[in-house]
Order: C-alpha cells, then sequence, then structure tokens
C-alpha cells in the first residue's frame, strides 16, 4: 500500500469535487474510459470527492461536460506540484538549498573529541598532543589521514603504545593505551615478567 501512495506522489495527483444528478454514471463511464480515480467518498452535502491522476484531469473534465456535473479542482499534491510552487517562490527554494548544503557540511566536521578514561597525560594535553598530531575540532573528518594522525602521535607520546580513532557522526572517539614499564631486573636467576 506505501508504494502505490509513493507512486501518487511521485507522479502527482488532483483532488476533485463532483456535485450533479448524475454522479454515478459519470463513475462507471470513468471505469469504461481507463480514467483510474481512488478514494472516492461521499460528503455531507452530497458531493463526491475523488483522487484523479495528474494526466487524466484533461479527459476527466471533458467527460464531466457532458453529464451536466459540476468539477471543482479543490487542491494539486504530490511532487510536480511542490516542485511547481517551488520554482515561484526561489527565494524559499535557495533557502532550502542553502540549508541542505549547511546541514550536510556541518555533519562532516569534527565537532567534539572524546576521551573516555583518564591517563597519566590529562584530557587538555592529550587533545593538544591530537592537534599536532593533525586532528582537531571544525576540521573535515573526511580530509584526516588517520593512520598518519595514529603514527605521529605515538611518535611523539612514547608513554601510549596504541591509539583507537572512531568516528561517530561528527565526534571523535579516541581509545588510549598507555605503555606499560619494564621490570627491573636485578638478579637475573630468579623469575621475572616478560
Amino acid at each position: 500500500m506505501n508504494i502505490v501512495k509513493m507512486f501518487h506522489f511521485l507522479n502527482g495527483y488532483y483532488i476533485v469535487q463532483v456535485r450533479g444528478y448524475m454522479m454515478e454514471k459519470l463513475l462507471n463511464v470513468l471505469h469504461i474510459n481507463k480514467i483510474y480515480a481512488w478514494d472516492i467518498k461521499k460528503d455531507k452535502t452530497g458531493a463526491l470527492q475523488l483522487k484523479l491522476m495528474r494526466g487524466s484531469l484533461k479527459k476527466f473534465l471533458s467527460l464531466s461536460e457532458k453529464f451536466k456535473v459540476d468539477v471543482k479542482v479543490v487542491s494539486q499534491r504530490g511532487l510536480p506540484h511542490f516542485l511547481k510552487l517551488l520554482v515561484k517562490k526561489k527565494s524559499f527554494a535557495l533557502g532550502c538549498v542553502f540549508l541542505l548544503i549547511l546541514l550536510v557540511f556541518s555533519s562532516s566536521l569534527v565537532l567534539k573529541i572524546e576521551i573516555p578514561v583518564d591517563y597519566s597525560m590529562n584530557k587538555d594535553q592529550i587533545i593538544s598532543a591530537l592537534n599536532k598530531a593533525g586532528i582537531k575540532t571544525g576540521q573535515i573528518k573526511y580530509l584526516i589521514n588517520y593512520d598518519e594522525v595514529k603514527r605521529q602521535f605515538l611518535i611523539n607520546n612514547p608513554e601510549f603504545t596504541y591509539i583507537g580513532i572512531q568516528m561517530q557522526g561528527t565526534k571523535a572517539k579516541i581509545e588510549l593505551y598507555s605503555s606499560v614499564k619494564p621490570q627491573l631486573i636485578t638478579d637475573y636467576s630468579t623469575p621475572a615478567d616478560i
């Protein structure tokens, strides 16, 4: 059912109101002439309200003149009518395009760097080290070379053995692993950790 509604939206349709004595006969003639009408309802005043596809309105109007019924186009719906409306209101259309471009641009930026756990360095020091390595807030995330950032960060900060950078929308989630200081071995005859 949703596919049919989407088809009608993409094709465009008219909502038409019909009044007169031969409305039922007109509906039968529509069926014979293969004019597709749907959502046919009778309102409180006795008028029929129905929906017609965009291409069949002229044929419907010519048939309705033969049956002496009053036809009123209540509204136009669907994508073609919406696009006509946008062409008439150019500033609105330009505003929509500008808003869409702004939305795409802002969603491609790194807006926050998240460091979930405390480390030997405080968060400000880690963020400044990440800035030196090549990732900072306000930067376009598609232009960042993550492998180079990781390499530079680990070279400049030997107290860490691993850095993971995961992008979640506009947030860069940083995962760090501190290096473990090796155990001092004073006596080589006793067992020790490797």
